[in-house]
């Protein structure tokens, strides 16, 4: 309940946001693509396309996101994309909007490429690396992700 005494609407609406610095070619079909995937999903939102990858906040119902989501990881550049999630009461955007733009983080700085991205290394092969003294570990979780646990 609300401070009135009234009971509080449903959380019904998810949230999800994500990008992924990924290079993109072609991405008139993709936004073309992802447009009509969130028409059909009835979601609202911001997704921005660019050569160097994806950036989305886009909401819907449960069924809607899900949908989407689904789409979204049959395209081999997006399989690995997890969206944060939030709920909300109410629709949170009044639009879709698919645009394409020249970068999905307004960084103000000359775009490179992502040839030379990190890659996923098995627990054993990471507990190995770890106790290398030439490598460098830089943690960068957020608090949330950081109560998971810590490196010792």
């Amino acid at each position: 309940e609300n401070q009135g005494g009234e009971k509080d609407a449903p959380l019904q609406y998810v949230c999800a946001s994500f990008y992924k610095f990924v290079p993109l070619e072609d991405v008139e079909t993709l936004q073309a693509d992802l447009r009509e995937c969130c028409a059909h999903a009835g979601l609202m939102g911001s997704i921005i396309l660019s050569g160097e990858g994806i950036n989305a906040q886009i909401a819907g119902l449960q069924n809607g996101i899900n949908a989407f989501m689904a789409a979204l990881h049959r395209y081999p550049s997006f399989a690995d994309i997890r969206p944060k999630v939030s709920y909300a009461q109410a629709q949170p955007f009044y639009r879709m909007k698919v645009t394409i733009k020249d970068e999905i983080v307004k960084l103000g700085v000359p775009t490179r490429t992502c040839d030379h991205t990190g890659v996923h290394v098995p627990p054993a092969e990471w507990n190995a690396l770890l106790q290398d003294p030439e490598i460098l570990v830089i943690d960068t979780r957020n608090m949330d992700e950081t109560v998971v646990g810590t490196f010792q």
